[in-house]
C-alpha cells in the first residue's frame, strides 16, 4: 500500500475511533467518545450502575434494545468490574460500526456494490444512495439524520446473507448506535470528506487490497503504543484488549508469501524436486541442496493422490502455494 494511502487510512481510522470511543488529550484530559456518552444517556453510568429502562422518557425501540443488551452483559459482573465491562461494550460497538463503514466503502471503491458512502460532487456532495433515496422515498429521509440510517441499514441488509457476521442488523454488538451527529460525521469522513484528501485519493486508498488490514492496524495503533510502553517499563499485558493490541498485528502480503513459500513450499520442493513450480515463488530461498531423504514418509494425503501425475495430482497444493502471489480481488 502506498505511503500516501497509509497516511490517509491512519488519519481516517484514528479520527473515527476518537469520535466513537474517545481519546486522551496531551495534557491527560480524558475526552469521552460518542458511544460512551450515548450509553450513559441510555441509563448505563460510567461506573456501570444501571438505571432502569422505565426511567427513560419514550425510548425508541433501538434504544430499548441497546439498554437490554448492555444490562444483559453487566448484570452478572461483580460491581468492581462493571466499569471495564461497560468500556468493552463501547469498544465492541465502535469497532463493529467502523468495520461496517470501512467494508462498505471498500466494496464500493472496488465496484462490488453501487455507490453508498462516497461523497459525490454530482449529487450536491451527497452519496449517490442517499440522493436517490431522498428522491424516491422521501418519507424515509425526513428525520434528523436525513436518511443516513436508512442508507446504512439498506446497505447492511443487502450484504447480510453473504456476510452475516459483519452486517447482520441483529448483531448485539451494534445495538449501541452512534448519535446522529456522530453518524453524519463518520459517514462523511469515510465517504472521502477529509481535509486535503481528494475523492480520487480516497477511492484509490479503499481500492487497495490491503486497505482493511491496515485499517485494523491503525485502529489498534494507540492501544499498541500504550501496551508497548507498559511492557517496556516491566509491566505485563493483563487484559484481553491489551493482548490483542500487542499481538494481533496486520501481516503484509510479502510476509505471508515469504513464510508460506519457505515452509510448505520448501517441503513441496523436497517432495517434488523436479517441479517447475518453485521458480514462480518470488520470495522462495532455494537451498543449495534439497533434503529428499524423508520425502515418502512426509507426504500427507491431501498433497499426494496415488495414481495421478505429479503436477495434476497436486492442484490443491499448487493453488494454495500460489495464492500468496495472486493479488486480492
Amino acid at each position: 500500500m502506498q505511503k500516501r494511502h497509509k497516511d490517509l487510512m491512519r488519519t481516517l481510522v484514528t479520527e473515527l475511533r476518537h469520535i466513537l470511543v474517545g481519546t486522551t488529550a496531551p495534557d491527560g484530559t480524558v475526552i469521552r467518545g460518542d458511544l460512551d456518552r450515548e450509553l450513559e444517556r441510555l441509563g448505563i453510568a460510567s461506573d456501570g450502575m444501571i438505571i432502569p429502562l422505565d426511567a427513560m422518557v419514550n425510548p425508541a425501540p433501538n434504544e430499548q434494545q441497546a439498554h437490554r443488551m448492555a444490562v444483559a452483559q453487566l448484570v452478572y459482573c461483580d460491581e468492581p468490574k462493571r466499569a471495564s465491562m461497560r468500556m468493552e461494550i463501547v469498544e465492541r460497538a465502535a469497532y463493529s460500526w467502523i468495520n461496517r463503514l470501512l467494508a462498505i466503502r471498500a466494496m464500493e471503491a472496488r465496484g462490488l456494490i453501487e455507490e453508498t458512502l462516497r461523497t459525490n460532487p454530482e449529487y450536491d456532495g451527497l452519496p449517490e444512495a442517499l440522493y436517490i433515496l431522498r428522491q424516491s422515498e422521501p418519507g424515509r429521509t425526513s428525520g434528523a439524520d436525513g436518511g443516513r440510517w436508512a442508507v446504512l441499514e439498506d446497505a447492511c441488509q443487502a450484504q447480510t446473507k453473504s456476510l452475516p457476521g459483519l452486517f447482520s442488523l441483529d448483531d448485539p454488538a451494534t445495538a449501541l448506535r452512534p448519535s446522529i451527529p456522530a453518524l453524519i460525521r463518520n459517514m462523511a469522513l469515510v465517504g472521502g470528506s477529509m481535509p486535503g484528501i481528494t475523492p480520487a485519493e480516497s477511492d484509490a486508498a479503499f481500492a487497495d487490497p490491503d486497505a482493511i488490514g491496515w485499517a485494523y492496524q491503525f485502529y489498534q495503533e494507540e492501544a499498541k503504543a500504550r501496551i508497548y510502553a507498559k511492557l517496556g517499563s516491566g509491566g505485563k499485558a493483563s487484559t484481553r484488549s491489551e493482548i490483542a493490541a500487542a499481538t494481533e498485528l496486520f501481516t503484509e502480503p510479502y510476509m505471508v508469501k515469504w513464510l508460506l513459500q519457505n515452509s510448505l513450499g520448501r517441503s513441496y520442493h523436497e517432495i517434488y524436486p523436479d517441479s517447475a513450480l518453485p521458480v514462480t515463488w518470488e520470495y522462495y530461498v532455494k537451498p543449495d541442496t534439497l533434503d529428499t531423504s524423508m520425502c515418502d514418509s512426509l507426504v500427507p494425503n491431501w498433497l499426494h493422490k496415488p495414481g495421478d501425475g505429479l503436477e495434476s495430482s497436486n492442484a490443491f497444493t499448487t493453488d494454495y502455494l500460489t495464492l500468496g502471489a495472486i493479488p486480492n480481488p
